[in-house]
């Protein structure tokens, strides 16, 4: 547990200073946290087997750990170009995504700009403005165009 405590600290150390990207930490942090379990998973069995105090859990820690470098390091490269398309993949994934968010955004701001614009229009203290405010507001919410009072005629025929 120490182990592994002390070796994310060290990434997010990295990853603080800007030495390793996002995606670097994460796939570090977890390759730490198996070769952790492993170890100590191994640590158990040793000890389980070997019920000598200390001495079962170090033969089953370097055996265990042993043969872990060993199925790691027989990765084939079919495995490893598979993982690196994957990384490559996210990372393209993640770039798109950021560029939608900002187009998104911006065509957000402008949206809104706009509807502030509307709103001081339909809310100012000059009546005509006001008036006329409100029926850009009222087309701009995709209200019906009859519904919309456009002149005062209108509005004396609607409320009496």
């Amino acid at each position: 547990m120490c182990t592994a405590s002390f070796g994310i600290a060290e990434e997010a150390y990295k990853f603080r200073k800007n030495l390793i990207t996002k995606e670097e930490f994460l796939l570090n942090s977890q390759i730490l946290c198996i070769e952790v379990s492993v170890s100590a998973l191994s640590s158990m069995l040793g000890h389980a087997i070997i019920p000598i105090p200390i001495l079962g859990a170090v033969i089953g820690n370097t055996i265990g750990t042993f043969l872990y470098e060993i199925s790691k390091d027989n990765l084939t490269m079919k495995e490893k170009l598979l993982i690196e398309d994957y990384l490559k993949e996210i990372q393209e994934c993640g770039y798109f995504l950021e560029n939608e968010f900002e187009l998104h955004n911006h065509q957000l701001q402008r949206e809104i700009k706009a509807y502030y614009k509307l709103l001081e229009k339909a809310f100012s203290s000059d009546y005509s403005i006001a008036f006329q405010g409100s029926i850009e507001l009222a087309v701009s919410c995709s209200i019906k165009e009859v519904e919309i009072l456009k002149n005062e005629e209108e509005i004396d025929n609607y409320f009496t």
